[in-house]
């Protein structure tokens, strides 16, 4: 009797054992934090991070980056974070302090654009091809266990990318017009990389309003006949653009700097189908074939 109690409790530790020491329990990864400060930086992580990471994004949905101060609630969820990721080029203002704060806590930040003169990098999807690699390489630094996992929907997303900017590329090379107005100065990455012109009413940033010399400066431009369509932003005041439009009689169109999406959009709405919608939106502007 004494005997087979003594197996009995033998039979237990080793079955406990087993239970604790178990491959699946010593290497059971824990889901990584990724913040990034925008929203096309978001996206990038949810689509190669899909369900193994928490994604947060620190400009809500809607919000004007440039202008946008996070709370202290989003400096703590940055300063804590596995991974961040963003921008630079003066459109995160806050981002110095808190990549400080990072390095303090030998936390990397990863930032995309640090010396870029204009910000707005991700509007080329070549571009966004590079920082997907540059994620991926860190997601599997922090997280190698899932490091082939994240390899693979990189591959998968680089090859979206690469379709999109084929299709751009053959909307935009056959078109009636090279030249259009934008709502603001976003699209200076993306033009280069179609050979288009898109000339903007405010500068980097909304808040850089154009003075009247400008405004009638671009009145003269599209009465020249040079240019067929003035593109607004949802986001932003359209009263500008409306002006010019009420001006000179040319169509008036939306273009989106797939800066932020909103909440109501954001189960059908990616930075490939914004991108997609302002292909469609370009060919009717500039009269592609």
């Amino acid at each position: 009797m004494k005997y087979r109690w003594y197996a009995i409790g033998v039979m237990f530790v080793i079955i406990v054992g087993i239970f604790f020491l178990s491959p699946s329990r010593q290497q059971s990864p824990q889901t990584v934090s990724v913040v990034a400060s925008i929203y096309p930086y978001g996206f990038l992580a949810q689509a190669i991070g899909a369900d193994d990471i928490v994604v947060s994004v620190i400009v809500p949905p809607g919000a004007e980056a440039h202008d946008f101060e996070p709370s202290p609630k989003d400096i703590a969820k940055l300063e804590e974070a596995d991974v961040v990721i963003a921008n630079g080029a003066g459109i995160e203002p806050w981002l110095d302090e808190v990549q400080k704060t990072r390095s303090r806590l030998q936390k990397p930040t990863l930032i995309m654009a640090p010396d870029a003169v204009d910000p707005h990098v991700w509007l080329d999807p070549n571009t966004m091809k590079r920082f997907a690699a540059i994620l991926s390489d860190e997601l599997s630094r922090v997280d190698p266990q899932r490091a082939s996992v994240y390899a693979q929907r990189t591959v998968v997303l680089q090859k979206q990318l690469t379709a999109l900017d084929a299709r751009m590329k053959q909307t935009l090379s056959n078109c009636e017009y090279t030249s259009a107005i934008v709502a603001h100065d976003a699209f200076g990455y993306f033009g280069r990389a179609y050979d288009i012109k898109l000339i903007p009413i405010a500068g980097i940033s909304h808040e850089d309003e154009p003075s009247a010399k400008k405004i009638a400066e671009l009145i003269d431009l599209i009465r020249s006949n040079q240019i067929h369509a003035v593109y607004f932003e949802s986001y932003a005041d359209p009263t500008l653009s409306q002006t010019l439009v009420e001006e000179t009689g040319v169509i008036s169109l939306p273009l989106d700097p797939a800066e932020t999406i909103s909440d109501d959009d954001s189960a059908t709405t990616n930075y490939l189908t914004i991108m997609e919608e302002n292909r469609k939106q370009l060919q009717k502007g500039l009269v592609c074939q």
